[in-house]
């Protein structure tokens, strides 16, 4: 059973940016599918509440993206907003078909779009006893509001640029986490934050380079498009005891995440 565990993580956990949003389209049953087969450890959806009160999986406020009209997702009902195909015959979700398919087998980061109706994820969460494998993100006032609803639950505080003095608000308001977009975290934020017990998650990191530079700076968490090659670093990771953060194999970062070789006239198991 996926369980939200206090950090620091070592190594890090891997988090698929809207399900496999890099390969199927995101937020979709499709996507979360594919998460899952990989094995990743928490499934990241965008979750906002249309005009009859349905808590759907959706990241923009508007359509205009899919249809190129301005239509507020908040809006439409959801009898409308189903009929559209998101690619690969794949159509917008409920949030709790979602959570149906991911329960026990996979953790859930979820992104709180707006404030207003974190209750009802919250909600939705309980009934089906996934609140332990949740852990909270997006709107800070919407997480302010989960925190007085259950002291209990896991939030991570989210900015886009990261700012030590984030790491005060986010003690504050009680979370587990700080999450920032990756170009702005540094060593000394990672390190102020583990010293104050908060872990730190990074999205959206997808460049081999990216996953090397902040498995490097030990980040707790990385959200990414690319989960398998994420996987493929800890992997790599674990099996060179760099765990605890030495430094040896990253003189050669990127063969980290190339496929393992077979040495020739080695055994089946002998890899390069």
């Amino acid at each position: 059973m996926p369980r939200v565990e206090p950090p620091p993580y070592i190594p890090f956990k891997v988090v698929a940016h809207r399900g496999r949003g890099g390969k199927y389209p995101g937020n979709t049953l499709k996507a979360i599918e594919e998460a899952i087969r990989l094995g990743v450890d928490f499934v990241e959806v965008d979750v906002r509440r249309s005009k009859d009160g349905e808590l759907v999986l959706w990241h923009d406020d508007t359509l205009e993206k899919l249809i190129k009209k301005p239509l507020d997702v908040s809006e439409e009902d959801y009898s409308y907003l189903k009929k559209f195909d998101v690619g690969m015959g794949e159509h917008i979700p409920l949030f709790e078909d979602a959570l149906d398919l991911m329960k026990g087998k996979v953790g859930v980061l979820v992104d709180v779009k707006k404030a207003g109706y974190e209750k009802e994820i919250y909600e939705a969460l309980k009934e089906r006893d996934m609140l332990g494998d949740t852990i909270f993100s997006g709107d800070n006032q919407a997480l302010a509001r989960l925190k007085e609803i259950d002291p209990n639950v896991a939030i991570a505080y989210t900015l886009y640029a990261a700012d030590p003095r984030s790491l005060f608000q986010a003690k504050r308001l009680g979370a587990l986490f700080v999450n920032f977009k990756f170009p702005t975290v540094t060593l000394d934020i990672v390190t102020r934050a583990h010293e104050m017990g908060l872990g730190v998650i990074v999205w959206v990191v997808n460049a081999p380079e990216a996953l090397v530079k902040y498995a490097r700076l030990q980040v707790d968490v990385i959200t990414t498009d690319t989960p398998q090659e994420a996987l493929r670093l800890r992997e790599r990771l674990k099996e060179q005891s760099l765990a605890a953060g030495t430094a040896r194999a990253l003189r050669q970062p990127k063969s980290w995440l190339q496929p393992r070789r077979r040495r020739p006239g080695s055994g089946l198991g002998a890899v390069a």
